[in-house]
């Protein structure tokens, strides 16, 4: 068994459909999709990727497929000099993301760029891809996630459909709502455990009061 089908499997189990009669295969991988995306975003995938600079620029192109977000890169001149400090930004040309940096000097050929990159998690099974960069010990916590996702879908699905009472609806609604919540408190508590600082992921003690509301 794929580990998207023991998500899969556990998914079916949350939403009381173990025989899979209710919630079909496409609805079940993009709930999957829905909610390792969601992890991805927390708990990144993180990867380090060193290449030499070939060609004197302001922008160096950044070989490593997949990445969503640099956390910190490190210039090393080929002298062995670090250039430390250096401001740099990243910049999308072509869904290709380009490190910048922001005054001179810039990389000459021969020094050395290391980046530390997020990613997306890989789950086997899921959209072809041959492994999981996902722990075991997560794949509940996942599963949960696309239980939710798929509880919501089905009943924006079923709003449209003649027959189908509101008080159903609506339980089922909440229901995918209250799986979801538990999902992003876990989620907080796996972005804490990450130690990986992401600009959007879930605060880890609430967002800060603006000055006109009352905190409690």
């Amino acid at each position: 068994m794929s580990a998207y089908d023991e998500v899969s499997q556990r998914a079916l189990q949350l939403l009381g459909d173990p025989l899979d009669g209710q919630y079909p295969a496409a609805v079940l991988a993009e709930a999957a999709r829905r909610a390792l995306e969601a992890f991805s975003r927390c708990a990144p995938r993180i990867e380090s990727v060193a290449w030499v600079v070939e060609s004197a620029s302001a922008r160096q192109a950044l070989p490593l497929a997949g990445a969503w977000l640099v956390l910190d890169v490190e210039w090393r001149a080929a002298s062995g000099i670090l250039r430390a400090g250096r401001p740099w930004q990243i910049v999308w040309q072509d869904g290709q993301p380009l490190i910048e940096w922001l005054s001179a000097p810039y990389p000459q050929p021969g020094d050395g760029l290391l980046a530390r990159c997020a990613l997306n998690h890989s789950l086997e099974g899921l959209d072809g891809a041959p492994q999981s960069s996902v722990k075991a010990a997560d794949l509940g916590l996942l599963a949960q996630g696309a239980a939710g996702y798929a509880a919501q879908m089905r009943a924006a699905q079923l709003t449209e459909s003649y027959g189908s009472r509101a008080s159903d609806l609506g339980q089922l609604a909440a229901w995918g709502g209250g799986q979801l919540q538990r999902f992003e408190q876990r989620l907080a508590e796996e972005a804490r455990r990450s130690g990986v600082e992401i600009p959007w992921a879930l605060p880890q003690r609430g967002w800060p009061c603006d000055r006109w509301e009352v905190c409690r």
